[in-house]
């Protein structure tokens, strides 16, 4: 059985390892995690919008209506918190191939071959 972990997170955005929202209550920045499988080499990227309430409602009242999926909606915008509750998540991904267990990291964040088909 596989079973995939989470090896790091990074953003382009902001710096992961030393941000604090000025704004905690109304902020959404994306989030690429890096996973593989545990114990295994080779990785992949995961993308989530990590995000607050206030900041969703700002977003589809100022650009309309939006699918919101891949998404971690937050009370308070905190990223150790929201890395912790992604970890959880991604770590309950396991199947007997490493495609199973992508199949269900898809649930958690944007993955670039979701519907690649050969």
């Amino acid at each position: 059985m596989i079973t995939a972990e989470l090896r790091y997170i990074y953003s382009t955005d902001i710096d992961v390892d030393t941000y604090r929202s000025p704004t905690p209550d109304d902020d959404g920045q994306w989030i690429r995690l890096i996973v593989g499988p545990k114990d295994a080499l080779g990785e992949e990227s995961l993308d989530v919008l990590v995000c607050t309430s206030h900041w969703l409602a700002r977003e589809i009242r100022d650009n309309g209506p939006r699918l919101v999926r891949h998404t971690l909606l937050m009370p308070e915008f905190d990223i150790h918190t929201a890395e912790a509750i992604l970890r959880r998540e991604v770590e309950k991904a396991t199947g007997e191939t490493w495609e199973d267990v992508a199949q269900s990291l898809v649930q958690t964040g944007y993955w670039e071959f979701d519907s690649y088909r050969p």
